[in-house]
């Protein structure tokens, strides 16, 4: 168990950057310091209540009276410079954590995105990685703090008073045996399920988030929200578990040193030792145990935590090492789109999937050219368009811009404005979703008058109480679906785009208010952009120079607009 929880803290060591690492050396320092302070307190105390004892009035009690006072106050000053180096470094690795995953994520696989449950990243990202440093590492420091401490009170123990202070040692080595054996199981898998409930818990009330108005209209709150708070009830039931059991460690040191603490003054007492030698060795067993049992329950807290988190700090290590979230996307700046996209003998199957969803596909868009592409749910449509927008690679062919430049590419995405029927508007202003991701002190006013007039949103913007700057809600809550494709449609027009393509963008829509799309995307046409057009409505694409039709994985027919056969 102690190897395994081992291998694990190196795992999360081998983490750390290398130009992070450095940043642990100011924290040695200071450990090192409080070290040194540590032992000239003890000496000071034991000293000063020698001189005391022996009842002689001194002007060395004064002395050692300020030196105490002075020595404790560089003591806190440097506790509080070793918390701050601690947690400075500590947050500047969660952030570098952070940022490393959601690249990560962002930049994955298409097809890895799809398979992968949103609660899990977000519990990953959210909770895992605050637990793989704010505990992690955090309690490797004060561990390793609490572990030079103990080194040090325990050697000046061992000069005032060796044979007991050994006794004293053999009865920490005893307790803490018996804890690390008997409880760090326990926390560990009391770590598992707390970890479980939580993410489970997370899903269950992102689905009732997500789900609020179906859930209301089909009257199954109390299902939805029983099964959220069956997890939250079992979450709670072993936080109040381990609570109760992280007291034990605490109370038990506490009773073992007072116990031995009172065997000692019998011990001189019977021996008839002089009071001097008696006071001088209570006063350093007493400050020693004042300064060590808070330390010591801090170790056993500490190794409870780390117990307990191993499940967040295994996934943290296993989603950075993880192979299958190399970055997808690849950067080619010499990139120019002047002729033609090429789908050339391309096949493609998905991860688990029984048959190709693509069965060798060759295909040329001409630049400026408005392509249909139509065929019933499920024949590869979507799959033909997310190997053209770069989003997946096929596994057999290629998809290349102008028969040289990958697909898979940043540069290319650049040149792309798209929308979908299941488009996400953010929670913000029309401004907001139409410059998606520009800052406000970037946008350019004259590009979003530009999408809104091209995607026919002017009526609506001016019947809106702040126009373009009105809040439309979660999602596009406050507006209606016509008026959300159209914001969509803003979305993809305000970065000037060489290609438009439209993923069934009008699929959900009635006849009157795809027709207005549609004849906003003829409107672009004129503008010499190429368009691509997926949908499974024939009619949607009267106006495309041809249109192309997909059944089972394969090109079926290829029409221009008078119905003739034609060839790419």
């Amino acid at each position: 168990m102690i190897t395994e929880t081992y291998r694990l803290l190196k795992d999360l060591g081998n983490l750390i950057p290398a130009t992070q690492r450095k940043g642990i050396l100011p924290c040695i320092l200071v450990m090192t310091g409080l070290g040194f302070l540590e032992i000239v307190s003890a000496a000071l105390i034991v000293t000063l209540a020698t001189r005391i004892a022996e009842g002689t009035p001194d002007r060395s009690i004064l002395f050692f009276a300020v030196a105490c006072l002075f020595v404790f106050t560089a003591k806190g000053g440097m506790a509080i410079l070793d918390s701050f180096l601690q947690n400075r470094w500590v947050q500047n690795l969660i952030l570098d954590l952070k940022e490393r995953l959601i690249k990560r994520y962002v930049n994955m696989n298409y097809s890895l995105q799809t398979q992968r449950n949103s609660a899990q990243s977000l519990a990953i990202l959210y909770n895992d990685a605050d637990i793989y440093m704010r505990i992690g590492l955090a309690s490797l420091g004060i561990l390793l703090t609490e572990a030079v401490i103990f080194a040090v009170l325990m050697g000046f123990l061992l000069y005032v008073q060796p044979g007991v202070t050994c006794f004293l040692l053999v009865m920490f080595a005893a307790l803490g045996f018996l804890f690390i054996v008997k409880l760090l199981p326990v926390f560990k898998y009391w770590g598992k399920m707390t970890h479980e409930t939580a993410q489970q818990g997370y899903r269950e009330a992102l689905q009732i988030l997500q789900s609020g108005r179906d859930i209301t209209i089909f009257g199954k709150s109390p299902y939805f929200i029983g099964r959220y708070l069956e997890q939250s009830r079992l979450r709670a039931q072993i936080i109040i578990k381990s609570a109760v059991a992280q007291v034990i460690p605490r109370t038990s040191i506490e009773i073992a040193f007072i116990a031995f603490f009172v065997s000692l003054v019998f011990y001189f007492y019977t021996t008839a030792a002089d009071f001097s030698a008696l006071t001088k060795a209570l006063s350093a067993y007493l400050y020693a145990g004042l300064r060590l049992l808070p330390g010591l329950n801090r170790v056993m807290i500490q190794l409870n935590n780390i117990k307990m988190c191993e499940t967040s700090m295994r996934r943290v290590v296993d989603e950075i090492n993880s192979p299958f979230f190399e970055t997808a996307y690849i950067s080619s700046p010499s990139l120019r789109f002047q002729n033609a996209i090429r789908v050339e003998n391309v096949t493609h199957r998905y991860a688990g999937a029984a048959r190709d969803a693509l069965n060798n596909v060759t295909l040329e868009i001409k630049k400026g050219e408005f392509t249909g592409i139509i065929g019933e749910t499920g024949t590869g449509k979507s799959t033909l368009l997310y190997l053209i927008l770069g989003l997946l690679n096929p596994k057999e062919g290629k998809v290349t811009i102008d028969g040289q430049y990958p697909a898979n590419s940043y540069e290319w995405h650049e040149k792309i404005g798209y929308t979908a029927q299941d488009f996400s508007l953010i929670d913000g202003t029309v401004a907001d979703n139409i410059a998606f991701g520009v800052p406000p002190e970037e946008r350019e006013d004259t590009l979003i008058d530009e999408a809104v007039r091209d995607s026919q949103l002017e009526q609506f913007i001016r019947n809106l109480p702040n126009g373009v700057e009105t809040r439309i809600g979660e999602d596009g809550a406050l507006i209606s679906g016509g008026e959300k494709q159209r914001i969509a449609l803003a979305r993809a027009l305000y970065r000037k785009p060489e290609i438009l393509v439209l993923d069934e963008a009008t699929s959900a829509l009635d006849l009157t208010t795809e027709a207005s799309i549609m004849g906003a995307v003829r409107s672009l046409k004129k503008k010499n952009m190429t368009i691509i057009a997926v949908t499974h409505r024939p009619q949607t694409l009267e106006n495309a120079d041809r249109i192309i039709e997909i059944a089972n994985g394969k090109i079926t027919d290829k029409k221009g607009k008078e119905g003739r056969k034609d060839v790419a």
